[in-house]
């Protein structure tokens, strides 16, 4: 059983990341809960997408004097990281360390590091990933009742990072800095520019 605790953000109550636990046995799931597949290709895609915006949030934050000492942008940030982070200790089956999870960084470095982190591990796991692996189930226990597929969960963490990161940027402008673009159109944008460019190489 691996239990993750704490991830929360006094931004919205309802961000918090309370116990949950990885099913060891594929149950049916109850009524309440959905039991569709996600697309492998499109988690694949969508955690691609998500690397990208976090790196960019983060370049954003560091090439404006001052961002990277704003506690309440760091929070943020290390909030989006932790739950992330979080959700990998679930995905894997490992134990969390809450107490050291849960201290905002004191720089902008280390919030780098922990984004890397997780980014590498979220890759590699989505990679490894086929359909039987979807059958695996979540149970939430801060939504009581609420049975996850692997793949809803994982889409859980995407759209929770895009949540969070539309609060950075809008931190990062009060501070008079330039937020980046973020829109999943522009990295599609990008990756077919990348794309044609290998082509005509």
């Amino acid at each position: 059983m691996v239990r993750v605790v704490g991830l929360n953000s006094d931004a919205s109550p309802s961000a918090t990341l309370g116990p949950a636990i990885i099913c060891p046995e594929h149950k049916p799931a109850p009524p309440r809960a959905y039991d569709e597949r996600m697309d492998l290709k499109t988690l694949h895609e969508l955690y691609r997408y998500q690397q990208w915006a976090d790196l960019r949030t983060l370049a954003a934050v560091r090439a404006h004097p001052g961002a990277a000492d704003d506690a309440d942008l760091r929070k943020r940030l290390h909030h989006i990281a932790g739950v992330q982070r979080g959700f990998l200790a679930l995905f894997l089956a490992r134990p969390f360390d809450v107490a050291t999870e849960m201290r905002v960084p004191d720089s902008l470095e280390e919030l780098e590091r922990r984004f890397a982190e997780a980014h590498a591990e979220e890759m590699a796991f989505v990679a490894g990933l086929d359909e039987a692996a979807q059958s695996r189930t979540l149970d939430i226990r801060w939504f009581p009742g609420l049975r996850l597929s692997l793949g809803q969960a994982l889409l859980q963490v995407v759209m929770h990072s895009q949540h969070h990161r539309g609060q950075c940027s809008m931190r990062l402008r009060e501070l008079g800095g330039n937020p980046p673009m973020l829109d999943y159109i522009v990295w599609l944008n990008e990756q077919q520019g990348k794309a044609a460019d290998a082509g005509a190489g």
